[in-house]
């Protein structure tokens, strides 16, 4: 299979959502495939709900997904567009990650560009599921004990937790690399060291 099949731009307009996909969608709108026909949308009560039953993930994709139907649309590409847009986050942040450990721009863009190179990211960069949320959160997670210690005011903190808080309730996954930044984070206070 040639790697020019599943570059991400080609399908990110598909009005072709499998079975999982378009149940992403439904849980944001607060339903569920088996719902009967014209039935209305749920809230935020029906979102969590359903969640759990048929999605087994922490929910934070599905919230974000039905904001952006309500301001964004529910087209194939404007659905397609918050997980892509998710993946190119995912280079932004590889690139300044990078950067903050003293590489060169030209070195940083070459990291950056590394999940640029796998046929499997790039096709799931589109899907309209929380693959894409996940790398994001992973690489946000990564690099944000290093990024604390270049800002270390309390709102800059602030700010970085609740980005990782929100990202990492993207899958279930994400929660391992949290917890790992959030120890990394901390151990250099005292109290921790000393506990250690």
């Amino acid at each position: 299979v040639s790697q020019s099949r599943y570059l991400a731009w080609r399908d990110i307009g598909s009005p072709n959502f499998w079975f999982d996909e378009s149940g992403q969608y439904w849980l944001a709108r607060g339903q569920h495939h088996y719902m009967k026909s014209g039935s209305l949308d749920g809230g935020l009560d029906e979102l969590i709900k359903y969640g759990r039953a048929y999605n087994s993930d922490p929910g934070g994709f599905t919230l974000i997904l039905m904001t952006w139907i309500g301001c964004i649309g529910s087209s194939p590409i404007a659905l397609r567009s918050l997980p892509f847009l998710s993946f190119m986050g995912t280079l932004v942040i590889l690139y300044f990650g990078a950067r903050g450990f003293g590489t060169g721009p030209l070195w940083a863009i070459l990291v950056a560009s590394i999940p640029l190179t796998s046929s499997m990211l790039l096709h799931y960069a589109t899907e309209l599921r929380a693959y894409s949320m996940e790398a994001l959160a992973v690489g946000w997670l990564f690099f944000t004990p290093l990024w604390l210690n270049q800002y270390k005011k309390g709102l800059a903190v602030f700010a970085f937790g609740i980005i990782a808080a929100i990202l990492a309730s993207s899958r279930y996954s994400a929660f391992l690399p949290a917890g790992a930044a959030c120890f990394t984070a901390l151990f250099p206070f005292k109290p921790w060291r000393q506990a250690f």
